[in-house]
């Protein structure tokens, strides 16, 4: 259910589906999803903590390592901002 509210871009939602979902057992999906969520909210703190999550359970996941560079990419940008 979390990946259609993703697709439909009810981020809020997806987010509360995976949190409940996660007080019966934790995923690496999950934690994917929620990450790309909150990337998209613009909550790049806990973007970064969800992805580095899925980094931990799945060392090689190439999506995550990409989103992780992305809230790099953006992060320094709002630095030079300052």
């Amino acid at each position: 259910m979390s990946q259609i509210d993703i697709f439909n871009k009810n981020y809020e939602r997806c987010i509360y589906r995976v949190n409940n979902a996660f007080e019966i057992k934790t995923s690496m999906k999950g934690y994917y999803r929620r990450g790309l969520a909150y990337f998209n909210l613009g909550n790049y703190y806990e973007a970064e903590k969800d992805f580095m999550k899925v980094l931990e359970l799945s060392p090689d996941n190439k999506k995550a390592k990409s989103f992780l560079k992305k809230i790099a990419e953006k992060e320094k940008k709002n630095v030079k901002k300052l």
